[in-house]
């Protein structure tokens, strides 16, 4: 994602509740998905151990290049530099261990696209009407304004029950967006989300999202052009585990969201060492 757009608004640990695997050695690319590739883009197929199925394909194939406005576009395979990071010490960090997205081990030069057959549809639409004013929803969280360039969050990872035959979902998220004078605002998130309808079943998901201005819709992973992609085993989509137990053990992801300040992308990196997903 790219823009000159400083956003304004940080939303720390938002929650909304709402009413490496094994190579398959033969795959149909076109079955179940809305990202279809043939079998001349699909480097490897790989089957996570939690049974998601991921296509390898060529980082320069990957669905964002689909669109004219990338054609001629030369790929940044890692951020200028990074943000420097304050080590804030609190008593809570000793009692939280940190959970893991979903590794696949693709080769190098490709990256994981996740198949979903119901990724263009209800989850693009229930995300994207999170904001309207008839929409029931419950959020808790910390929002911090001012003229900022990123903002990194430890989201604590849960599966609440979410009914299988509705379109709501439960999300821990980090969110950054721009409040202008006039019109709506955009903004870029990432974070753990809940959603039965969309997924198929009710495991904690990483997921990022942003406001695609051109296309006037809200876009999650690769379902629309807007997000590159540049690294070979983060898996967008996929589970993520372990997931802290009430009064038991907890379970966090570090997230960081920042602008690059050569480049003015806006890059997703995960985990202790702000490894780069993408921008």
């Amino acid at each position: 994602m790219k823009g000159n757009n400083i956003f304004r608004v940080a939303l720390l640990s938002y929650i909304i509740l709402t009413i490496g695997g094994k190579e398959l050695k033969s795959t149909n690319s076109g079955e179940n998905t809305g990202l279809t590739f043939t079998n001349q883009q699909v480097n490897k197929t790989v089957q996570t151990e939690d049974g998601d199925i991921y296509d390898c394909v060529d980082v320069n194939q990957q669905p964002t290049f689909k669109h004219p406005l990338f054609k001629d576009h030369e790929i940044q395979m890692e951020p200028s530099s990074s943000p420097i990071r304050l080590d804030i010490k609190s008593p809570l960090v000793a009692a939280v261990s940190h959970a893991q997205l979903s590794t696949i081990d693709c080769p190098i030069g490709t990256i994981p696209i996740l198949r979903n057959n119901k990724l263009d549809t209800t989850m693009v639409q229930g995300i994207s009407t999170l904001a309207s004013n008839d929409l029931q929803q419950l959020v808790a969280g910390i929002k911090y304004w001012d003229e900022i360039y990123g903002s990194q969050a430890s989201i604590n990872v849960y599966e609440p029950k979410v009914k299988q035959d509705s379109n709501d979902l439960s999300a821990s998220w980090i969110q950054i967006g721009s409040v202008p004078k006039v019109g709506k605002g955009v903004g870029i998130g990432a974070g753990s989300c809940v959603y039965p309808s969309f997924s198929g079943d009710s495991f904690a998901r990483f997921h990022i999202s942003w406001d695609n201005e051109e296309l006037k819709k809200n876009c999650i992973d690769h379902n629309c052009p807007g997000f590159v992609q540049v690294s070979r085993s983060v898996g967008l989509g996929g589970r993520v585990h372990p997931i802290s137990v009430y009064n038991g053990p907890q379970y966090v992801i570090d997230v960081l969201i920042f602008k690059d300040p050569k480049t003015k992308n806006w890059w997703l990196a995960y985990g202790s060492n702000n490894t780069p997903i993408g921008y």
